[in-house]
């Protein structure tokens, strides 16, 4: 009986409060970004422009069709002059090499001259200095430049 009781007077009781329900409300706020790298919108897009208006997707691809051939034109131009660089490149690498060849001639040519000429002055020793001293030059220019040209290669 006391077990009885005392749920009567747990139930009962005036010291016992009811607490006030509390509601809590939530918001969700959600955003969507979309972000496209094509120079042409969305085919659900096009279909609002063409809400607005019926000819804004025939306008926008033509304006997309004449972008990608500007696009095109103006690579074909950087191309172009790349290859114009590397033909006067190679064509002033040539005449440079040309010219190389022309006054390491001229240079050899007058040392030979010059010392044959001061042998026969009766100077042998002179002459030979300066004709073997010309030869030997050019001789390690060609070398040198050679196994330059050998490493630029590789």
């Amino acid at each position: 009986m006391k077990d009885s009781q005392l749920e009567k007077n747990k139930n009962n009781s005036p010291s016992k409060k009811e607490a006030p329900q509390q509601t809590t409300e939530f918001s969700i706020l959600a955003s969507r970004r979309q972000i496209s790298i094509s120079m042409l919108p969305s085919p659900k897009e096009l279909g609002q422009y063409n809400e607005i208006d019926p000819t804004f997707a025939e306008r926008i691809f033509r304006m997309a069709e004449k972008q990608a051939t500007h696009r095109q034109e103006q690579e074909k131009k950087e191309l172009e002059a790349k290859i114009e660089c590397e033909k006067w490149r190679v064509k002033t690498q040539a005449i440079s090499a040309l010219a190389g060849l022309v006054s390491g001639f001229i240079l050899c040519s007058g040392a030979l001259g010059g010392g044959i000429w001061c042998g026969l002055r009766g100077y042998q020793f002179v002459g030979s200095f300066i004709g073997g001293g010309g030869l030997i030059g050019l001789a390690s220019v060609f070398v040198y430049g050679s196994k330059h040209k050998t490493k630029e290669e590789k």
